[in-house]
């Protein structure tokens, strides 16, 4: 196993004031999952330019903020899974769901297949969303599409009663706007407004099919 991040240092104490407590095992895992997203970011276009540099105070986090607020287990996807944010952290958070990381584009799904190897509760779906035959208690999504597309998109994969969480910017006021909520078919049960330790403001969209 892969030795701790150095960018981690700060990020269980952080976790632990937003409700996630984490094992010394998982920040292994999550660094060693870093590392690998670090390594294939050189072959595959994972991140933006200079987003490498973001992982341990901006990306991850953002990620397991989300962890802290899905269930301890159950049936999870991560809907455009590109990089594995934030599918792969939800996954080593919450051992006890199995998460499947949705993804179309081959190159991408190949990197999510190395970078879960020892993530047992972790499963690839190279396919497109709309192509899904299943449907789970929960989605996550982040930097997928803007929010009415992204509601679209996510209601099918969901029973009444699931969850969609939406993980979007400060400026998400304008996308939820644009929405028509029940005709979407979601009722918005918060937006869950916080700070990353880089002090960037987010805010995680939690909705409710209906």
């Amino acid at each position: 196993m892969s030795s701790r991040d150095p960018g981690l240092a700060e990020l269980a104490p952080w976790c632990a004031r937003e409700g996630l407590e984490l094992t010394e095992t998982q920040i292994l895992r999550l660094s060693k999952y870093l590392e690998s997203l670090r390594f294939w970011s050189g072959k595959v276009a994972l991140l933006g330019r200079g987003e490498s540099a973001r992982l341990s105070d901006k990306h991850l986090p953002d990620c397991l903020f989300a962890a802290a607020r899905c269930a301890e287990s159950g049936r999870f996807a991560d809907l455009g899974s590109g990089a594995g944010l934030p599918g792969i952290p939800v996954a080593i958070a919450r051992p006890g769901a199995t998460v499947e990381l949705v993804e179309a584009r081959g190159k991408k799904a190949s990197f999510l297949a190395d970078a879960t190897r020892d993530v047992g509760n972790a499963k690839v779906v190279n396919c497109r969303i709309e192509d899904l035959q299943r449907t789970y208690d929960l989605a996550l999504a982040r930097a997928l599409a803007p929010l009415p597309r992204l509601l679209e998109l996510a209601r099918p994969t969901l029973e009444a009663g699931g969850k969609l969480l939406a993980m979007k910017s400060a400026a998400y006021a304008d996308e939820l706007a644009e929405c028509d909520l029940g005709r979407s078919g979601f009722e918005l049960v918060e937006p869950a407004e916080y700070e990353l330790p880089s002090g960037e403001p987010r805010v995680l969209l939690i909705l409710v099919a209906v």
